[in-house]
């Protein structure tokens, strides 16, 4: 098998699966018997394979298909060839040229590359195996012409029943015509339905056309709408602004005026205080002006009254004195 491995560091197991010619769980199997065979993984313990794992599976794949080996003859001949220290290119040389390396064998010259190396001849145990494989392949000589005469004679019963379809074919042509007519009627039938039907979905579809721009409607008029109550909320929200702050205003308002009127309220006490006081004064004075207007009105009939003593004594005197 010759290696055409691509330039890459990892592979995944289907670009290994594609290379090496075999099913993706083939390679899954094998690597459960062949301890020798462990791909890395990730952390999603999907597979990846690497140059020398992939040259690995050639050498295994050699053993089981080109060379017949079993599964536990083929691991112990892969431990057999890899403790000889041979690369990979010159395993697969040698596995084409119908050679299995081998340490118990003698050397045996296989060009690799234009190199030249000694390698292993069959040993005894490769002769049996080989007359084993050659029983087998013997055995499966036999199975396939059993195989072959099973074939010919589904052949010929294939011809029979093909004969017997034609001759009944011929025997059901009439009624087959009848049916194909019924199947007319029946078709024509179904066309006119599907006529009706394809009608019918061209009215739904124009309902569903006017249901479509009546809801597009209704959605430019609800988003309208919308936009209309956002604005009419704005301006609720403004105006509710507006009335908090003028209640504000008005208790502050009413708070002066209550302070305002308990203000009044003292000082029109204060007032009739005072009005009071300045009535008993002037009730007091009055009093005295009436005392004084009492006096005064009296004072001229009392100085009369001295007035006329004095006169009579003066008169008195100077009668007294013109009488002296």
């Amino acid at each position: 098998m010759a290696l055409n491995i691509p330039d890459k560091t990892y592979f995944k197991i289907g670009e290994v699966a594609k290379l090496i010619e075999v099913k993706p769980y083939i390679i899954r199997y094998w690597e459960s018997e062949f301890r020798v065979l462990r791909p890395s993984k990730t952390k999603s313990q999907q597979r990846l394979f690497r140059r020398k794992d992939i040259e690995l599976l050639m050498v295994i794949r050699s053993l089981l298909y080109a060379h017949r080996f079993t599964v536990e003859g083929a691991r112990q001949r892969l431990r057999e060839i890899q403790a000889l220290g041979l690369s990979t290119e010159e395993i697969l040389a040698s596995l084409d040229q119908g050679v299995v390396p081998s340490a118990a064998s003698g050397p045996v010259r296989v060009a690799v590359e234009g190199e030249s190396r000694q390698l292993p001849l069959l040993d005894g145990s490769d002769a049996v195996e080989m007359a084993e494989t050659r029983a087998r392949s013997a055995a499966q000589d036999a199975e396939l012409f059993v195989l072959r005469s099973e074939l010919a004679t589904i052949a010929r019963e294939r011809e029979r029943l093909r004969g017997e379809l034609d001759e009944a074919e011929e025997r059901g042509e009439a009624r087959a015509r009848a049916e194909l007519e019924a199947m007319r009627d029946e078709l024509g039938a179904c066309m006119r339905a599907r006529d009706a039907a394809s009608a019918r979905v061209s009215g739904l579809e124009a309902e569903a056309t006017g249901a479509r721009v009546d809801a597009a409607r209704l959605a430019e008029e609800l988003a309208s709408s919308r936009a209309a109550e956002a604005g009419r909320a704005a301006e609720l929200a403004t105006s509710t602004q507006g009335l908090a702050s003028r209640e504000q205003q008005l208790a502050t308002v009413r708070a002066e005026a209550a302070a305002a009127v308990g203000e009044s309220s003292r000082v029109a006490s204060e007032s009739r205080a005072a009005l009071e006081g300045a009535r008993a004064r002037i009730g007091a004075l009055e009093a005295t002006v009436a005392e004084v207007k009492a006096r005064a009105a009296a004072a001229p009939a009392r100085q009369r009254a001295a007035l006329l003593q004095s006169r009579e004594a003066w008169q008195r005197v100077l009668h007294a004195a013109g009488g002296a």
